[in-house]
């Protein structure tokens, strides 16, 4: 599955297991959103995209990727999953211009041209290489990310003078400094990778943020002396957070909460 992510992709994710996945996905959706369960299955919408809803010759209990890349019609997924009777697959989506069968994996995609142009590499990608262990893990370049979101950071700039303005002395101060860090930690990002786990009904989740050498987050991260601290953290339907600070590839600070 790692030698099959397309070059150039701006994010790539490994599920585990699919079967297992959707099965946690579809407790956790009962808990929280009980009337969106029917239309929840990742296995089911998978199945209606690739015109095989019962996903035949599928192993749907293997790794699966699902790379994120360009096209003309902006962002859009590629779809790799292993396949256990390539055979029977075949037949089952035989005339789907967005599916295609690549030894044992089947490659779907909106954009039939991103489909094509995934093709076996000789050893997995940086990219593919940093994902972390969990039920899932994403990996996000940063560097081709940012340029979409770019745009949208002068809105930053203006909550600054709106909380300067707002909130003048110390506490406007405090909540523009504040952006402006945000701003710098979006802007000097490397790369973001997370890992989840999913078990019943609970999420585990880990992330890793790289940040660019000699850029000021760099050296902010560097100036951590303490190794491992506690996080206070929150997130919903979950016990575990944990935050991993890297700069130049090298771990300095590792928190547990």
């Amino acid at each position: 599955l790692e030698l099959l992510c397309p070059e150039g992709v701006m994010a790539f994710a490994r599920i585990n297991n699919l079967k297992k996945l959707d099965a946690e996905v579809l407790e956790l959706v009962k808990m929280i959103e009980p009337d969106e369960v029917d239309d929840a299955s990742i296995l089911t919408n998978l199945g209606k995209m690739m015109n095989n809803p019962t996903l035949d010759g599928v192993a749907v209990e293997k790794p699966v990727g699902i790379g994120v890349a360009m096209s003309a019609m902006g962002p859009l997924p590629i779809v790799m999953m292993p396949l256990s009777d390539p055979a029977a697959f075949s037949v089952k989506t035989a005339g789907n211009e967005n599916v295609r069968v690549l030894g044992t994996f089947a490659i779907w995609s909106p954009d039939p041209d991103l489909a094509a142009s995934v093709k076996v590499a000789e050893k997995p990608s940086a990219l593919v290489q940093s994902l972390l262990e969990g039920d899932i893990s994403v990996a996000i370049d940063a560097e081709q990310v940012k340029p979409m979101i770019v745009p949208y950071l002068g809105m930053m700039d203006e909550y600054v003078e709106m909380m300067k303005q707002m909130m003048p002395g110390p506490v406007g101060e405090f909540y523009a400094e504040m952006a402006v860090g945000m701003k710098a930690f979006i802007m000097d990002a490397e790369s973001l990778v997370y890992a989840a786990n999913l078990k019943d009904g609970q999420l585990e989740f880990v992330e890793r943020y790289t940040a660019k050498e000699g850029t000021e987050t760099a050296k902010s991260i560097a100036a951590v002396k303490t190794s491992r601290a506690n996080l206070l953290g929150y997130v919903d339907s979950a016990d575990f957070l944990a935050l991993e600070m890297r700069c130049g590839g090298e771990e300095i600070w590792e928190s547990f909460g």
